[in-house]
């Protein structure tokens, strides 16, 4: 079997973050990546809707109930603060994502 290897240059990456506004606890993180030659990516109004929609839909089929969303605010990162595996929060005084203590 014959395979073509293609090389596909990323042209735009963002992260956007959920996390729960009373103690910047992560819900969930979301990746858009954008190769060269492709249409433009979602924009952040965009990206946060989807983020919040498929949370939603996840968390309501894991746990059975509705999901309380009124604390769950959507903060965009850089994708490089993800590169090391380690329990992550928002620090809710700078609002960046940081390593937990």
């Amino acid at each position: 079997m014959n395979r073509a290897v293609a090389s596909l240059k990323v042209k735009d990456h963002r992260s956007c973050v959920l996390y729960d506004s009373s103690n910047g606890k992560i819900v969930s993180v979301y990746h858009s990546i954008t190769y060269e030659g492709a249409d433009a990516g979602p924009d952040q109004k965009e990206m946060e809707s989807r983020a919040m929609n498929v949370s939603k839909k996840l968390i309501e089929a894991a746990t059975g109930s509705p999901m309380d969303g009124k604390n769950i605010k959507a903060l965009f990162a850089h994708p490089d603060v993800f590169n090391k595996p380690v329990p992550m929060k928002v620090d809710l005084k700078e609002l960046k994502v940081v390593h937990e203590a």
